[in-house]
């Protein structure tokens, strides 16, 4: 059944359908919070949702992260590689706090979100950001190769080739001439997307953001960047930006023979 919530166009198509629900294992939510953020949201989505909670602050009945570097990303790469081998079928990373304005969809709650997401959809598709707007990120964020991007005074910018080659542990040629995504680090995934990844690969990216030099912000942008990459979706996702027009639309949409957008 299509539920109409009145909202925004790219959200219109929101509703939630769930053939077995009652099924399904625990999927898991990941934060990544610092101590001045409530978490108690979290809990009470329980069971449907595991919440595994990591602070940047040492506090204690939290999980930790080796070091306080990278934003989220840190605590998305440390859930991931601690996990591998026994990840949810279904994993949300989202920042930690109850409202966020990455998350433009009716009354902004993370948790009203996760509520209304299609997991059989989230499951076709294996991938998806978390948010509706496709501005920031989209359709070019950044053109590495670009005599513009090399003289930028931004530290990402201007170092983005080289970063990527570390990153991903490529040659300069096999960076891509341009990268888009919609931003930032908020997104849903299965399972078997993560594992299409070799745990070693995230070691290695977590082992970069340890050892850079970049400030924790700059470092957290540069992730924000290439997580649609990181989880194998093309440098440029022009399919979910500018046809969706975003895949938030996919994850909450019930396909119709005469629907321009699909679940696969």
């Amino acid at each position: 059944m299509v539920q109409s919530l009145g909202l925004p166009m790219c959200s219109r198509r929101l509703c939630r359908v769930e053939k077995h629900p009652a099924r399904r294992k625990p999927n898991a939510l990941v934060l990544a919070k610092t101590s001045s953020e409530d978490v108690s949201w979290a809990y009470a989505l329980k069971p449907q949702w595991k919440p595994y909670i990591y602070t940047s602050d040492k506090e204690p009945g939290y999980r930790s992260i080796p070091a306080n570097k990278a934003r989220e990303g840190m605590a998305y790469l440390t859930h991931i590689i601690e996990h591998y081998d026994y990840l949810a079928d279904v994993t949300a990373f989202m920042h930690a706090s109850a409202t966020q304005w990455h998350n433009d969809v009716g009354d902004m709650a993370s948790s009203s979100l996760l509520q209304k997401l299609s997991l059989d959809a989230v499951e076709k598709a294996g991938y998806a950001n978390l948010r509706c707007e496709h501005r920031p990120g989209c359709p070019v964020a950044v053109r590495p190769f670009d005599p513009a991007m090399e003289s930028n005074h931004n530290v990402v910018y201007r170092n983005f080739t080289s970063i990527y080659m570390d990153m991903f542990s490529v040659q300069r040629e096999q960076v891509p001439t341009e990268i888009g995504g919609v931003c930032c680090g908020q997104f849903v995934l299965t399972r078997d997307r993560i594992r299409k990844r070799p745990r070693d690969d995230y070691v290695r990216m977590r082992d970069w953001a340890l050892a850079t030099d970049m400030d924790t912000f700059a470092a957290g942008s540069v992730f924000e960047m290439l997580w649609h990459i990181i989880f194998l979706e093309q440098p440029v996702s022009i399919q979910d930006a500018l046809t969706a027009p975003h895949s938030l639309s996919l994850l909450h949409y019930v396909s119709s023979p005469t629907s321009p957008y699909t679940a696969s």
